[in-house]
């Protein structure tokens, strides 16, 4: 079971220039701060400022494919959407309250046909169809095995998290699988609580917060194979639920790829609600994804 991170710090360290780099763009009427995704071969708007909104577009599209990049994504508020969309952009899904209590409107505007359609559109429909037609609700008291502990997860334990994920994916759209991007975001941006069987990690989550907009997104989440079927994922969810609605988090959302049944039925039977996919969003196990948004906020839940 994976989700992928959005969030993606991409400064913390040398290492991780493999995946990109953010920089600051500006014009006459527009400031912008932009994230060039080279292992995504996507470029994120962090950041937007101005009225010349047709010249910003402008200059990220002329960015983008100076960097051979085939997809532009935008967390917009409602006052920015109508005029994206204006120019292209496409509404692939939302993450309620993901603003301080705001809709985020998750904009894309692809700029290839290839990258804008997807393969598996019609395998990933059924499944949720099929998700959405029999949930069951999750027993919270259902005990973890008695021979697994769950907690936080500490520095001195980032060599066991990234061999837990490096047994897992061949290829991760973050430097998840790179210990010193670990070290330099635990318990910083960054809260993973994992399972443990003795000193092993077997099964693991993180949320990275975004404080200043009072969300967090539940992701990094993985298993390994032996492991599976005994909820250890769900339990780990729900113990950063607890965590993150202690410290004034109110908004959690998930990108789960569209073709795991088992990482999309899992967060349905924990209440989270399905807003939206976008299509080709991020290369991990060896292709591009579809990624299903999944949110759970204090209005929703």
């Amino acid at each position: 079971m994976e989700i992928e991170s959005e969030n993606i710090e991409l400064s913390r360290t040398p290492a991780c220039q493999d995946y990109g780099y953010e920089e600051t763009v500006s014009g006459g009427d527009y400031n912008g701060r932009i994230l060039i995704d080279k292992f995504n071969k996507r470029l994120k708007v962090l950041r937007y400022e101005g009225e010349d909104i047709t010249n910003f577009l402008n200059n990220i599209k002329n960015t983008a494919t100076k960097h051979d990049l085939d997809k532009i994504i935008f967390f917009a508020k409602v006052k920015e959407k109508d005029s994206f969309v204006k120019l292209g952009f496409k509404e692939e899904g939302t993450i309620p309250g993901y603003y301080s209590g705001e809709t985020c409107y998750c904009l894309s505007l692809f700029l290839n046909e290839g990258r804008a359609n997807s393969e598996h559109n019609e395998k990933e429909n059924k499944i949720l169809k099929q998700i959405f037609g029999n949930k069951q609700s999750y027993k919270v008291e259902k005990p973890l095995p008695l021979d697994l502990t769950i907690k936080p997860t500490e520095r001195q334990d980032a060599d066991k998290l990234v061999k837990l994920y490096q047994q897992i994916f061949s290829t991760y759209p973050s430097p998840l699988l790179n210990v010193d991007y670990v070290l330099s975001v635990i318990n910083d941006t960054v809260h993973f609580i994992s399972v443990f069987d003795g000193d092993e990690i077997i099964s693991a989550a993180s949320a990275e917060l975004d404080v200043k907009n009072n969300n967090a997104e539940v992701t990094d989440c993985a298993t390994l194979p032996n492991y599976r079927g005994k909820g250890l994922l769900t339990k780990t969810i729900l113990a950063l639920e607890k965590e993150l609605f202690s410290k004034d988090i109110y908004t959690l959302y998930s990108l789960a790829r569209a073709g795991s049944f088992g990482m999309n039925a899992a967060l349905y039977k924990m209440n989270y609600h399905y807003t939206g996919r976008m299509v080709n969003n991020c290369h991990i196990g060896g292709r591009f994804e579809d990624m299903n948004i999944w949110v759970k906020t204090n209005t929703l839940s």
